[in-house]
């Protein structure tokens, strides 16, 4: 009897540790195995927020990584750089155009001025600059002054007379880019693609 004991105390120490080592295992490979994705979240934001073209868009990127892995945001390095692009961002936001209305053809300079003048109204907006045709063409020409085909291709007259709409509260960016949807002397209204 004692032998038979032995026997069923030695199956269950084995069972137990056989058990033992497959929930380390388990724990381990949940615990490691991600990292390789955890670190690619945050290497696609870091290599966005060195490049200034694509700052605007590391605070997305920073914000995904983080709500994908919630212990980010006891890591003092990435809250640092999560902070950075918040104030890249911000500081965006103030010098940004929060949208774009691209105006008709057919819209009047009354038309044009009213329309500004009732945006400066609403409290959310900052200020609304009006770009001419021959603003656009300008500045078209400089974005693409090494594309000589694409500039024999255009003059003032083919691009869009718009205006910029900055807003001290993004929030409003949508109630504003309905209302500009709305008025007559606007083909078109779009929020700023560079800041999300």
């Amino acid at each position: 009897m004692p032998d038979k004991m032995k026997s069923k105390s030695l199956l269950i120490k084995i069972v137990l540790g056989n058990l033992v080592t497959i929930i380390v295992l388990a724990i381990l490979t949940i615990i490691f195995l991600p990292i390789d994705n955890l670190n690619k979240d945050t290497q696609i934001a870091d290599d966005l927020l060195k490049n200034p073209d694509t700052q605007f868009l590391a605070l997305t990127s920073y914000q995904k990584a983080q709500q994908n892995w919630p212990i980010l945001k006891y890591n003092l390095e990435f809250q640092q750089k999560l902070s950075k692009s918040k104030s890249i961002n911000e500081n965006l936001r103030k010098t940004q155009p929060a949208l774009y209305g691209f105006l008709k053809d057919s819209a009047t300079s009354s038309e044009v001025e009213n329309l500004i003048n009732s945006l400066k109204q609403n409290s959310s907006v900052t200020n609304v600059k009006y770009i001419s045709k021959e603003d656009t063409y300008n500045l078209y020409k400089e974005q693409h002054k090494n594309e000589t085909s694409l500039l024999q291709l255009m003059s003032p007259n083919i691009l869009p007379a718009s205006i910029e709409v900055y807003l001290s509260d993004w929030s409003k960016q949508n109630d504003i880019k309905t209302y500009l949807q709305t008025q007559s002397s606007i083909d078109e209204a779009i929020s700023n693609p560079k800041i999300p």
